[in-house]
């Protein structure tokens, strides 16, 4: 994989998606995997990283005795043949992908694009990592975005050609307490031009627009360049078609304890 892109919300034809620690202790072992599938058979490319951190439901005990009843399956003829027992993490993970995959049809077996590591081996390492929020326990909160993190990481991959979509902009989090981001609000509202008050500044009251103000203002957005790199769409909710489409998180810009 020489090539990657990265997306708030993940479209149609998509490059890898590989998943960080920071959600990866919350991901579950079935859902991971059948995303992926999925995404496979729709012609995308994945690498998925610390497959030793993926979490199965249920408690240890009845997960050890299934998988101590499949380390005991063998073909009594002769015991070297198939089944293979893999005990790696991530070629567990792989086999659990290939069995939701019609693999031995020809369109199958070009969909398994898919790359799995224990660990973050090299170059994922200096590669941004996501998470894939519909694979986690359902008791787990999905919006930790602080406000200004995501910002600057959004304007710098802005800038650097790609296109993003924003969603539940009014979930995001602001560092600090309630009160003193109260104040810092109440005086940009009172900001005006002496001359004429109907001229700029507008003051932009719905949350997605205040995070694309905030990002704009990471962006030199006067330049020809910067003016086609601000190909950023924000949403208060998750509008259609963004519904019906794979979210991610990014966890950079979550908050430091959760890292």
């Amino acid at each position: 994989m020489s090539h990657f892109k990265f997306q708030i919300l993940v479209s149609h034809r998509l490059s890898p998606v590989t998943s960080d620690r920071v959600a990866l202790i919350y991901h579950l072992f079935g859902r991971l995997a059948s995303v992926v599938a999925k995404y496979l058979l729709q012609g995308g490319k994945v690498a998925v990283v610390r497959c030793e951190e993926l979490n199965l439901s249920f408690h240890f005990y009845r997960n050890k005795i299934k998988f101590l009843a499949y380390l005991r399956k063998r073909c009594n003829v002769n015991p070297a043949r198939v089944p293979f027992h893999l005990c790696a993490p991530s070629m567990i993970f792989y086999k659990a992908v290939r069995g939701m995959i019609p693999h031995k049809t020809k369109r199958s077996q070009a969909a398994l694009a898919l790359h799995v590591f224990d660990g973050i081996p090299s170059p994922y390492d200096r590669r941004l990592r996501v998470v894939v929020p519909i694979a986690m326990p359902d008791r787990v909160a999905l919006i930790y975005h602080l406000f200004g993190r995501l910002a600057s990481v959004v304007a710098k991959y802005l800038l650097q050609g790609g296109k993003v979509a924003v969603v539940r902009c009014e979930e995001l989090n602001l560092s600090f307490h309630f009160y003193r981001n109260k104040i810092k609000f109440l005086a940009y509202l009172r900001k005006r031009c002496n001359v004429n008050p109907a001229r700029v500044p507008f003051h932009l009251c719905a949350p997605s627009m205040i995070f694309y103000k905030a990002v704009r203002g990471m962006i030199p957005h006067k330049t020809k360049r910067s003016q086609a790199a601000l190909a950023l769409h924000v949403f208060d909710g998750i509008p259609s078609p963004y519904d019906r489409r794979l979210r991610v998180v990014v966890p950079i810009a979550m908050p430091s304890q959760l890292r």
